[in-house]
This record gives structure tokens, sequence and C-alpha cells, in this order.
């Protein structure tokens, strides 16, 4: 009987991904003003796409790293727009516009002060930051089979700003308010997760990847308790060689 070579076992993949983002915090109030502690900061769903290269070391072991885009983005609803004073009036926000933010309790609004007018009580403020994002991560491959494997995925990834808006969107007035004047140009996050892969033939297959990610260096100043993390479902098409 003629023993047939075992096929040699690629050990590189490269993967493009797209994810959905789901962004929330461990505090909930506002890393823009502690005026908005009434007005509770909500994360929105968002989205990200890079691509991932990573190594076999061994059966069990890999590594990996790679190039993601990421952003997302934190609401607060029912604030007031007020006219007649210079400037977003919210300390953490650089800005030269003809009016100014805050709550719609009387006792933090800007609007009693003298000659100040409320043109609004219902506006949204949207703050975005987003970035360029390159992760180091191990992997354990800790399920296998002819056609399906599992991992445990951790590691950290480093973070590059690259985009940083506040935004205002009412009735009345839809416009850039600024930039937020707290944020750190560069970040880090801890990372955690499960790689799921199903095999279409020797050299690709599918790729599912939840990810949970806790950013640790966001901000420069005072944020107000906010401690900002996302979930993340990363999926795509793998390619081994």
């Amino acid at each position: 009987e003629k023993i047939m070579p075992k096929k040699k076992k690629e050990k590189w993949s490269l993967t493009p991904v797209f994810a959905v983002l789901s962004s929330n915090s461990f505090g909930k109030n506002s890393p823009l003003d502690e005026t908005l502690v009434g007005n509770s900061t909500k994360g929105t769903n968002n989205f990200s796409y890079g691509l991932k290269i990573a190594y076999q070391i061994d059966r069990k072991w890999s590594i990996q790293s790679g190039i993601h885009l990421q952003k997302t983005d934190y609401i607060n609803n029912n604030l007031s727009i007020i006219s007649n004073v210079s400037g977003s009036g919210l300390a953490g926000v650089e800005s030269s516009t003809s009016f100014s933010l805050g709550s719609t309790s009387p006792r933090n609004n800007q609007a009693f002060l003298s000659g100040a007018k409320i043109i609004s009580s219902t506006a949204t403020l949207t703050q975005s930051f987003g970035y360029i994002e390159i992760p180091v991560e191990i992997k354990y491959t800790f399920l296998e089979s002819n056609s399906f494997n599992s991992k445990i995925v951790t590691g950290f990834s480093t973070l590059f700003l690259n985009e940083n808006t506040v935004f205002v969107d009412s009735k009345v007035l839809s416009q850039k308010v600024g930039v937020a004047n707290n944020l750190n140009t560069l970040n880090f996050s801890g990372n955690i997760g499960i790689d799921l892969d199903y095999s279409i033939n020797n050299n690709f297959s599918l790729n599912f990847n939840p990810m949970f990610k806790v950013q640790l260096n966001t901000f420069s100043k005072n944020s107000n308790g906010f401690k900002p993390f996302l979930l993340g479902l990363y999926s795509g098409i793998k390619y081994q060689f």
C-alpha cells in the first residue's frame, strides 16, 4: 500500500475584515463637561475595517497583527442651544462658535445668565473619535476538527487618533461645534475574544471574531469618570499560505 505524504500545513494567513462595533462606557458622565451629568452619555453602533495577518507558531499557538480603521460615537440628548454666548460652554470642547450648549437643568444651564436666550432645548450632541488601530494578539486553539476550530484571542492595540469632532444637531441648528481638547493622540486598549474559523477548502476559511476591547489611555485630563469600551463582531475570509 502506498503511503501518501502529509500535506504541509500553511503557516501564514491574511484576512480582510469588517466589523460592527457597539461602543459604551463604564461611566455615564460626559467627558466633555461635568454639567452634562443629567444627560447620560450613550454609545452608538459603528464600524471598523482593515486587514489581519497571522503566523501559526505550532499546532496550538499563533500570533497576529494588522491594521484597522476604527470609529466610535457617543451622544447626549436633550441639550439646550443658547444664543449670545460665545464658545461651546463645555470645558472639554475647543470651539469658536457664537452659541453655547448646556444641560436643560436650570442649575447648570448658562441660558440663565443675563442676555442669553434658549433657541432649542432638544438638541443632540455627538462626540466622534476615530483611530488607526494596530493590534498585537496571541491565539490559543482550544477546539479543533477537520472543518472547524476555535481560538481564544488576547492582547492589546495601539491606537493613533485620526478623527476628533463634536457635532450638534437640532431642528433649528446642525453644525460642527469643535473638537475635544482632552483626547490623547496615542491610546491603547486591552483586547480579549474568540476566533472562529470554518474551513471552505485547504486555503480559504470563513472567520468570525467577537471581541471585547477596553480603552486604557483615552484622555489627557479630567474625563469625569468616562471610561470607554467596545464590543465588536469582526468577520472576513481568511486566506492561508
